[in-house]
């Protein structure tokens, strides 16, 4: 918790310090550092505390608030990486983003990232909604029911959306943004293709990239024990399965935890102001100074050219 508080806290401190960062490439990146924060802050603390013992028949109010909270700060740390991943592709095809200038005529970017991140947080709360408002499912996880079929079953459906869908669909849209970026790169005129820049656009490539194999690694664990464990009727009070429930539980923090150390190595503008505003060094003014420079020269060279 206080490592993950700390990164992602310093990741708020850039972005409120820079404006400049308030763009709809940046939207998600900031929304995925707000539902880090909430999972640390609330899911953490409620695991903690209500971990031991598992059920707790006397408070079915309790219990469910703690399971939505719980599902929902989940379910929005992996939908918002693959809106972010979805993001991502868009912004490099040119025919959808001049679809998209077109639409801003009548509906402001502003506008358009608020619906963005509003249809993503919906989209989270219905998927968590299901283990509150089935009633057999609630009644076996808080200790009032020994039905366990319909909790087999709505944790099978989850370990396929989660282990799945999900990351099918962020490693999809994360492979073709590397492939369209790198084909842009090479399309470039030798002229306009300046090394940093190309390693720039090249390192972007991999932020999702990078997020979405941490999404895996977080989420795989526990979601692969629920299904065996349920499924095979493990004996729930024996030291081996105690141990793995704990360390799988513990392990769907590793992303919210680690997200920032992943933008830090795969994006060198983080990368900059991280060391700009924590290592005292130089900020990416440099960096800045160069896009610039080459967005000139394109522009300039566009402009002038017979197309």
């Amino acid at each position: 918790m206080t490592f993950g508080l700390v990164s992602n806290g310093s990741l708020i401190f850039i972005f409120i310090k820079n404006k400049e960062l308030w763009k709809l490439a940046n939207i998600m990146i900031f929304n995925l550092i707000v539902t880090d924060m909430l999972n640390l802050m609330i899911t953490a603390p409620l695991l903690c505390i209500f971990h031991y013992p598992h059920n707790n028949p006397g408070n079915i109010t309790g219990c469910r608030i703690h399971t939505l909270f719980r599902q929902f700060a989940t379910s929005l740390s992996a939908i918002s990486l693959v809106a972010l991943s979805i993001q991502r592709f868009v912004i490099t095809v040119p025919s959808i983003e001049i679809r998209l200038s077109v639409s801003s005529h009548y509906c402001s970017p502003k506008i358009f990232n608020t619906l963005y991140v509003v249809i993503v947080w919906i989209i989270s709360l219905l998927v968590s909604l299901p283990l509150i408002t089935i009633q057999d499912v609630y009644f076996y996880l808080c200790g009032c029911s020994n039905e366990l079929q319909p909790t087999k079953i709505l944790l099978l459906i989850y370990f396929l959306f989660y282990c799945i869908v999900l990351p099918s669909v962020m490693i999809i849209f994360s492979v073709l943004t590397a492939r369209r970026l790198r084909r842009s790169v090479k399309e470039m005129p030798c002229e306009l293709r300046p090394e940093t820049h190309q390693k720039f656009r090249l390192r972007s490539a991999t932020i999702v990239t990078t997020l979405a194999v941490l999404f895996v690694v977080s989420h795989l664990p526990f979601w692969s024990w629920s299904v065996t464990s349920y499924w095979l009727d493990a004996d729930r009070t024996t030291d081996l399965v105690i141990i793995s429930e704990c360390v799988t539980k513990y392990f769907l923090f590793l992303d919210s935890c680690f997200n920032p150390v992943a933008l830090y190595i795969a994006s060198n503008k983080f990368r900059l102001f991280f060391k700009q505003y924590f290592c005292c060094k130089a900020g990416p003014e440099n960096d800045n100074q160069s896009v610039m420079t080459f967005s000139t020269s394109l522009a300039r060279q566009l402009s002038t050219s017979e197309v």
